[in-house]
């Protein structure tokens, strides 16, 4: 057993000082056996080795390696923001803030309740946030994350992993750079009490899919070509760039397809579509929705007559934009049928209106504005 003491410099294996006055401060290695560490001030490496150890950093940010999982990281409040690097299934203890799981076993990581950071390795990792607004990253591997009370926020790369949260713990989000779907779990685990994080975040550039909840989501694209689904709840939606097709789910919502050629589908409830820039497609469904088209040629697409009256903002004639009528939806067999009050902006088939155009394009006319399909 051995007794190691630090300096108050950064004891992480530099040479600090002004030249020609340098000192190499080495890393606090321990030995084969049960050792003590004492890191005191600084920004310090402290490393066991072997044995069952106890390390106490002191102030500075600390970093700490831990091959036991009996070794004992020890800090007191406010003494910096400390790491430990595990190669073994890990607990952080008080006053220690973040933990990335090493090597490539499988092994599990566990929080505190601080605002923990929290790293697993290429393998199967079960990683547990515990309190407070956590950062948990699985790595490689199928991976189980619990973020535990506070606002917590997940990175998910394989298609496997899974989040899980109790109801009513904070707001949390999943950076997904795979297809993921938030209301997805494991039918071997006892998730049955379990709630689904609020929003995803879909990074790096594929062509991926992401499926809401049915709580209140907020679902963002990446610059692929997305196909987004809110599922339940009244979601918030964006497309970001890319191509893309977004729908809504039975909920009512605010769906922005931003830039790109896109498809937005609304439900049965009232919804909010913004086409934005691109030659975007909207379909408002059930409910009384609003519709935006943006710039570029757009087409608000009309299925069934008794779908609701749906709100057109920005119809331009100049730029190309539609307005398209399932024939076999509305019982329609010629243009004739359809007629437009210039006063009010108001559009029927027959006796039944189905729409209003709230910008009341001038020159607005039935013969070459709509199209029957």
């Amino acid at each position: 057993m051995a007794t190691i003491n630090g300096t108050n410099y950064n004891d992480n294996g530099t040479f600090q000082g002004t030249y020609p006055y340098l000192i190499f401060y080495p890393i606090l290695t321990g030995t084969s056996v049960a050792d003590t560490i004492y890191g005191y001030g600084g920004n310090d490496i402290l490393d066991g080795g072997a044995g069952v150890d106890t390390m106490y950093g002191g102030t500075g940010n600390d970093s700490y390696y831990v091959d036991n999982i009996d070794d004992i990281v020890a800090e007191n409040f406010n003494e910096g923001i400390d790491t430990v690097y595990a190669s073994v299934s890990y607990s952080l203890r008080n006053n220690v803030e973040n933990l990335s799981l090493t090597g490539t076993g499988v092994i599990n990581g566990y929080g505190n309740s601080l605002n923990n950071v929290i790293n697993g390795n290429s393998a199967n990792n079960i990683i547990y946030g515990y309190g407070g607004n956590d950062t948990i990253n699985g790595g490689a591997g199928a991976d189980i994350m619990y973020g535990g009370a506070g606002n917590d926020i997940y990175y998910v790369d394989h298609i496997d992993d899974i989040v899980a949260e109790n109801f009513g713990e904070g707001i949390d989000t999943v950076y997904a750079s795979v297809n993921y779907l938030l209301r997805s779990y494991s039918s071997s685990l006892d998730l049955t009490m379990r709630s689904d994080p609020e929003n995803i975040i879909l990074t790096g550039t594929s062509h991926l899919i992401a499926e809401g909840s049915s709580v209140d989501n907020t679902i963002i694209g990446n610059s692929g070509n997305n196909l987004l689904y809110g599922y339940g709840g009244n979601d918030t939606i964006y497309g970001r760039d890319g191509d893309d097709s977004i729908y809504a789910g039975p909920g009512g919502g605010y769906i922005y397809g931003e830039n790109g050629n896109d498809q937005l589908l609304g439900g049965d409830d009232i919804d909010t579509l913004f086409g934005g820039a691109g030659d975007d497609l909207l379909l408002g469904n059930g409910g009384n929705d609003v519709l935006y088209g943006g710039a570029g040629a757009d087409y608000f697409y009309f299925i069934y007559l008794s779908a609701g009256i749906d709100i057109i903002m920005d119809f331009e004639s100049s730029e190309k934009d539609k307005i398209l009528i399932d024939q076999v939806g509305f019982g329609a067999s010629s243009l004739s049928q359809f007629t437009y009050d210039s006063s009010t902006g108001d559009l029927f088939f027959k006796s039944t209106q189905f729409a209003t155009i709230v910008n009341n394009p001038l020159g607005f006319n039935i013969l070459s504005d709509l199209v029957l399909l």
